[in-house]
């Protein structure tokens, strides 16, 4: 699984009169969506506007190559991250917290 994330904007509305869909639109969702499919399996792929959201409490590395050469990446000069996971037991408890509240923004606002 490859996780995506960036802060930013949205506008989000539900669509349709008979089967209603909620639905999220902008930049800040593309960039996310890039974030995701340029990321690495079992990785948390981090902007850095969401990087300074998180106050230092990860470790973290350089994104990917395949996110320095994304047009739309660079298109808005975001520059990427991977949260590199914990090497201790604690440590890892509050990378998990950190993941699923990541999955659970998701399917919150995708689904």
């Amino acid at each position: 699984m490859r996780i995506g994330v960036h802060s930013g904007n949205i506008l989000s509305g539900v669509i349709g009169a008979n089967k209603w869909q909620f639905d999220i639109w902008s930049k800040d969702v593309d960039i996310a969506n890039r974030l995701e499919s340029t990321g690495e399996a079992g990785r948390v792929h981090v902007s850095g506007q969401t990087l300074q959201q998180l106050d230092g409490e990860f470790i973290y590395e350089e994104g990917t190559a395949k996110a320095r050469d994304d047009p739309v990446l660079r298109k808005y000069e975001i520059h990427t991250f991977l949260i590199k996971p914990p090497s201790s037991r604690v440590s890892m408890l509050g990378f998990r917290y950190f993941c699923c509240d990541v999955i659970v923004f998701i399917l919150f606002f995708f689904f």
